[in-house]
């Protein structure tokens, strides 16, 4: 139900661009794996497994299944992520000394575990949830291909980046290429402490290193306090979806907000 997704050799090409200081582990959780679980189990009876008291509470509070299910996939994903990142530090496994809390920007950050604790990132889509966590602040993203991201194009794709992304991924569709920036863009904007969020297009993609067959860099920029930021977002595109990964570097403590 839950894999490492860096194994089988994306670590090798992308641990060294996201490991900034502090490590990084990314874990992927299939929802229909868990759907089917929760049938065989009993919903309540899985989510108690994972969750602690709170978040079960918050888990309650959710009408929609989908919903329900999309998150508690991500928490256990991300409590997944913590416990490979902290492995030393907790060989046991006890899913319910991590907990999650949400901040009032909603994003979500770990409140208990073993410290210190690593920041967090949690996406879900197209029958995935994944999530990532490092000694650093870090985003993830994964997106499902869909032609919608065509036709909003120009909302986050300048005519530039247009032009780089066929240059040099010019043997993807063009809904293949764009889904890839976008993902790469969101997870830019999960990782940076900002506020208010960026925009899609005070990001830029100036140059993409690697192969569409494999683990690609995406060597991006961002145009506001902190002006000049550079960083290299991993992307993969694997499957109908794309997914980003993002570390970036920090002098606060992991865990700080």
């Amino acid at each position: 139900m839950i894999e490492d997704f860096l194994a089988g050799g994306r670590d090798k090409h992308l641990v060294p661009h996201l490991a900034v200081a502090g490590g990084c582990a990314v874990s992927r959780l299939s929802l229909a794996e868990l759907a089917a679980r929760c049938e065989a189990e009993g919903e309540e009876a899985v989510a108690r497994r994972y969750l602690g008291d709170s978040e079960f509470a918050q888990w309650q509070g959710f009408r929609l299944h989908k919903r329900r299910l999309e998150w508690l996939g991500g928490r256990i994903a991300a409590k997944d992520a913590a416990m490979r990142l902290r492995e030393a530090a907790c060989p046991e496994r006890d899913w319910r000394q991590w907990q999650l809390a949400v901040l009032p920007s909603g994003r979500p950050v770990l409140a208990a575990g073993v410290t210190p604790l690593p920041e967090i990132s949690i996406a879900h889509s197209g029958g995935w949830a994944t999530a990532m966590a490092s000694g650093n602040r870090c985003g993830i993203d994964i997106q499902q291909r869909q032609e919608t991201v065509v036709r909003v194009k120009a909302r986050f794709c300048s005519a530039a980046e247009a032009e780089r992304l066929t240059a040099s991924l010019g043997g993807l569709a063009e809904v293949e290429r764009l889904t890839l920036l976008w993902a790469a863009k969101e997870a830019i904007r999960k990782a940076l402490p900002v506020t208010p969020l960026p925009a899609f297009m005070e990001m830029e993609c100036l140059a993409v290193d690697g192969a569409a067959s494999g683990p690609m860099l995406f060597a991006c920029c961002f145009r506001r306090p902190p002006q000049g930021l550079q960083l290299a977002v991993g992307v993969v595109l694997e499957r109908d979806c794309a997914v980003a990964l993002v570390a970036v570097a920090t002098n606060h403590q992991p865990g700080e907000k």
